[in-house]
């Protein structure tokens, strides 16, 4: 049901921002041949008005495009890259706390666990413990992360 929610949310998203995209070009079409009979302060309001409208409609088209090409795809490709280096068993605790979390990650053939710190609105960082020691980020928050090890069929305990 979440699931169903966030793709209806991410459609429609872009279809506002579309109409909000082709508003903004009727507006400034518009408005370039009128800007001349407006007096200083009604000029500087109207291109006030439309930077403020258009960053907004940037960053809400940056943001809807973010999370469907970042959080699915790029999620996706990460993980067909990492599947066969990665141990999923191996993350044994995650420990929450306020916007980071913590797990630990230990090859039973290596003398020490890693403890790697998250910020779940950022980046989730892989650490590969193979030869060449590499470090893969991609940005996920909390719940989709655990969501993501529970559909590895990863087994972990949570503390909050």
């Amino acid at each position: 049901m979440k699931a169903g929610y966030r793709k209806f949310y991410k459609y429609f998203s872009i279809l506002v921002f579309m109409g909000c995209g082709y508003l903004m070009l009727n507006f400034w079409e518009e408005g370039k041949g009128q800007i001349s009979s407006y007096n200083m302060q009604d000029k500087a309001l109207m291109i006030l008005w439309f930077m403020i409208y258009t960053f907004g409609t940037a960053a809400g088209i940056i943001n809807t495009l973010t999370s469907i090409y970042i959080y699915e795809w790029g999620m996706q490709i990460s993980f067909l890259k990492y599947k066969k280096k990665i141990e999923w068993e191996e993350f044994s605790v995650i420990r929450r706390y306020h916007n980071h979390f913590f797990f630990n990650m230990s090859k039973q053939k290596d003398a020490g666990p890693y403890w790697a710190m998250f910020h779940p609105f950022t980046s989730f960082v892989i650490f590969d413990n193979s030869r060449n020691r590499s470090v893969h980020t991609m940005p996920l928050n909390a719940d989709e992360f655990c969501e993501l090890l529970t559909s590895y069929g990863v087994q972990y305990t949570e503390r909050k």
